[in-house]
């Protein structure tokens, strides 16, 4: 395929809406997996373990891709490092592979998401240690959808890496779309608060959008997780108050969740600090 036969890449959330309305026949499962790979790429600021949350809340349940093992998604980055002639970062790797995901013998089955930056930068993802890798990673595909990640914001060399790593694997490029529409985080934030059991007065519901507002213009939300997290918290508060009667979300309870208060400042701050060291790591 040359260069400028490439597909301009697609919003993240087009490629997730398309799996989510995927319908599998009865007691029936795709032979091999049935969606690709993915890579992308991402600014710095953009906390990579939350997009593979992402894409293991649109995955779980649609029978799309199994899950099993200690956790279902894991991320790790793959630095360029050498060491008399051996490429640390991926023995690393498949020590990590054998002993904390693999269980009970059998291979890990989720996410597996690698920042590969550092090998985009140098253009080595043509180099002979990589493949290797991704031989590796060709036996796994079968069991886990792989996100290749980069920061590098040279489009050209991106360009190079995704050539390379389409050679060996089905893979989509993928990018970040515009952040979560307000209408769409309430609707999701309303869905999760309600399905705990409680209650939403009309009068909380002003509240809740303006804290919406405030959450989707924060540095390092995470979108949808963020609206997740909220409504835990939400939920704790309403059920303190409740003690032994109906959980009930009033206007009392929803603005100790508005800006400028305890809640929305620890918010800022850990969102804030996220954007700045949120890589990689377990999940």
């Amino acid at each position: 395929m040359e260069k400028n036969a490439l597909a301009s890449p697609r919003e993240l959330g087009e490629i997730l809406a398309e799996w989510s309305a995927i319908r599998l026949p009865a007691g029936a499962s795709p032979k091999g997996k049935l969606i690709p790979d993915l890579y992308m790429v991402l600014s710095e600021e953009e906390d990579f373990d939350a997009l593979l949350r992402r894409i293991h809340e649109t995955l779980k349940g649609t029978g799309l891709l199994s899950f099993e093992g200690p956790m279902p998604c894991y991320s790790y980055f793959l630095e360029l490092l050498e060491e008399d002639g051996r490429f640390l970062s991926s023995r690393d790797f498949f020590d990590i592979y054998r002993k904390n995901l693999s269980h009970m013998g059998r291979p890990f089955k989720g996410i597996l998401g690698i920042e590969i930056t550092d090998w985009v930068e140098r253009r080595g993802t043509s180099a002979q240690k990589f493949t290797d890798f991704l031989t590796f990673l060709q036996t796994i595909d079968k069991d886990a959808v792989i996100v290749f990640l980069s920061t590098c914001q040279d489009q050209n060399k991106n360009e190079d890496a995704f050539l390379d790593l389409l050679h060996r694997l089905r893979l989509e490029w993928a990018r970040l779309g515009p952040s979560v529409r307000k209408e769409d985080f309430l609707s999701y934030l309303l869905e999760r608060i309600e399905r705990s059991g409680i209650e939403v007065k009309e009068e909380a519901r002003p509240l809740l959008e303006e804290t919406s507002s405030f959450i989707l213009s924060a540095r390092g939300n995470q979108g949808l997780d963020s609206a997740r997290r909220l409504a835990e918290d939400i939920r704790y508060e309403c059920y303190v108050r409740a003690k032994e009667g109906k959980p009930v979300l009033d206007k009392e309870a929803a603005s100790l969740f508005l800006p400028g208060g305890e809640w929305a400042e620890r918010f800022r701050l850990s969102a804030e600090r996220g954007a700045r060291l949120g890589r990689i790591g377990l999940i």
